[in-house]
């Protein structure tokens, strides 16, 4: 494929000369390549493939495909990095891995820049990328790039969750305990924003080496995100954590970091959970952690904050494994199932797909809603195993039935496992068609935890052509440059502002704003929780693309698209025949 249309009246000398540099280039070993960023697709130069040793590129068209080649570990960092340019206006250059067909990682140049319209927003990327060989330092082994943070040098998530299992595990054996520490650099990505991934690089390996300095030798230490550590305290009582994350806050506060760009101050928020009292296995201490960091990041950044367990404890703590339990059991007996509840189009007054809510059969009579259990999985450590559970169910769901689309929510550990992620990618690769009909949802505040990670989970689900929703969309505080890093296809505008918005003016200028904001990033907008025809009315004259709540359907158990009818019919008082 040129890097040419004939469309655009450049005269055949032009196009002469863009095709003898494209012939230059391709002697020297680089791809050229343009990417449109409001349709997503992108254009290669001549033998793109055979230059990169990457015969799949011959299918990618849009950069949503070509990101679900590049390694999970990677695409975070290179998503930083281009979100830095859409403000900064550099042009930039930045290494990563692609995995071919035959398995090996190729490590790939690209060096670009963004262009920009007369309103100064960003609308295409230009750019060329070359094969590099990047040699391995002596102290990384053939294991390094998977164990450890190539940044930092510290362990890996998955490392570091395997350290922090064998550590419970210990502590369980000899009957002592020890903590975990979830620790998270304060606005890093504002720090990215204004003075560019070179620098967040920097203040993360002078962090990594400071917080390391102030651990014992058996402590374990890894990067577990863009902006996050995780510590295991081994061996260590509880009423000393406290005591460890204090040293940790004081190492940073107030001291100042050398970069390129000048020196920079940061500090960190910490929140800790101890094992095996609190925290039973791995990723339960790490999900207690997280929550007890997101509690000090709200309470204003730099503090540390232990995840509590109240003085009735063991008592909720039987009635948690009781809830856990019934739903292993019920599992095994088919008994959790999915509610299925419509998402109507505005324009057509057709249903555009369902969205799958998890229910338990607790005998013939009785319907468990899912707020009644996930939650308290969460809090166990079993957000994943709820997750794939759910996401086999909808994949049978729809390979039985052609003709549906679903909606499928996933937790915000979910989210960012890149292990869940590759046995989702797997089962989808292997279920041809299926993703096309798949919308995977995300909430706002879940996004927001991790943008690096998110944008990685999102671009890899739209590479494999599933489209993504933004669940909840409102309840956060997501930033134009926040929806620029995470290119999803649905905002779902919080149920919230929109029941009984026809008696709240504050409540239908916020929407009309969410409405408007997502327009101009091209995406589709859905209302939830729509319960009136008065709201109806408002939601049709700001143009929302979709609805979905109790005026158009509770959810059923019952497969709704099996039943004769599959149009919902409404009447619209204003006399507008969309929803007649």
């Amino acid at each position: 494929m040129r890097l040419q249309d004939a469309s655009t009246g450049k005269t055949a000398q032009t196009r002469d000369k863009l095709n003898r540099l494209h012939a230059a280039m391709a002697v020297l070993g680089e791809v050229i390549f343009e990417w449109d960023l409001a349709t997503d697709t992108i254009l290669w130069s001549d033998r793109a493939q055979q230059i990169l040793g990457l015969p799949e590129l011959e299918s990618v068209t849009t950069r949503s495909a070509y990101n679900s080649l590049i390694d999970t570990d990677d695409l975070a960092r290179l998503q930083q990095t281009l979100v830095s340019r859409y403000t900064s206006h550099d042009p930039f250059e930045c290494e990563y891995r692609i995995h071919s067909m035959e398995g090996e990682l190729r490590w790939i140049q690209e060096r670009s820049a963004v262009e920009f319209n007369t309103s100064d927003e960003p609308v295409k990327v230009c750019g060329v990328l070359r094969l590099v060989s990047r040699p391995r330092s002596a102290s990384e082994s053939v294991s390094g790039v998977v164990n450890y943070d190539e940044i930092t040098g510290q362990y890996s998530r998955a490392k570091l969750v395997e350290a922090l299992g064998e550590a419970i595990n210990r502590c369980r054996r000899n009957e002592s305990s020890g903590g975990y520490l979830s620790i998270g650099v304060d606005q890093l990505m504002e720090l990215g924003e204004t003075w560019g991934e070179a620098t967040v690089d920097s203040v993360i390996f002078a962090l990594s080496q400071r917080l390391e300095g102030c651990l014992r030798a058996t402590d374990v230490i890894g990067r577990i995100g863009h902006d996050r550590f995780g510590v295991v305290l081994t061996h260590c009582p509880e009423e000393d954590v406290p005591i460890v994350a204090e040293t940790l806050l004081q190492s940073v506060r107030g001291a100042t970091i050398e970069t390129a760009r000048g020196p920079v101050q940061v500090t960190i928020s910490i929140g800790g959970a101890v094992f095996p009292d609190v925290a039973q296995t791995a990723h339960d201490a790490i999900a207690k952690a997280d929550m007890a960091l997101g509690k000090a990041r709200r309470m204003g950044y730099n503090c540390y904050i232990p995840f509590h367990q109240a003085k009735m404890r063991r008592r909720s703590q039987r009635k948690n494994l009781a809830i856990l339990h019934e739903v292993q059991q019920a599992i095994q007996e088919d008994r959790l199932v999915f509610a299925f509840q419509p998402i109507v189009e505005c324009e057509t007054n057709a249903i555009a797909y369902y969205e799958c809510l998890l229910r338990l059969l607790r005998d013939e009579k009785t319907v468990v809603t899912a707020a009644e259990f996930v939650p308290t999985l969460e809090q166990l450590g079993y957000a994943r195993l709820i997750d794939h559970y759910a996401h086999s169910l909808a994949l049978k769901e729809l390979e039985v039935h052609p003709d549906v689309s679903l909606a499928l929510n996933v937790s915000s550990l979910t989210a960012t496992d890149p292990t869940w992620l590759s046995k989702f990618v797997m089962a989808l690769k292997s279920r041809a068609g299926i993703a096309k009909r798949l919308i995977v949802e995300i909430t706002e505040t879940a996004a927001l935890q991790d943008i690096a990670e998110s944008a990685r989970f999102v671009s890899t689900l739209r590479g494999l052509g599933c489209r993504v929703a933004l669940d909840d969309f409102g309840a956060g505080f997501t930033s134009f440059h926040h929806l620029k890093s995470l290119p999803v296809d649905i905002l779902k505008i919080d149920g919230s502002f929109v029941s009984g918005m026809s008696q709240n003016r504050d409540n239908q200028l916020l929407v009309k704003t969410l409405v408007n904001l997502a327009k101009g990033f091209h995406m589709n907008t859905v209302a939830e929780c729509v319960e009136t025809k008065e709201d109806v009315d408002i939601l049709l004259q700001q143009g929302v693309h979709q609805m979905q709540g109790y005026y158009f359907g509770r959810p059923e158990i019952e497969r709704p698209w099996l039943k004769e009818s599959k149009v919902v019919s409404l009447r619209c008082a204003t006399g507008d025949k969309r929803l007649a």
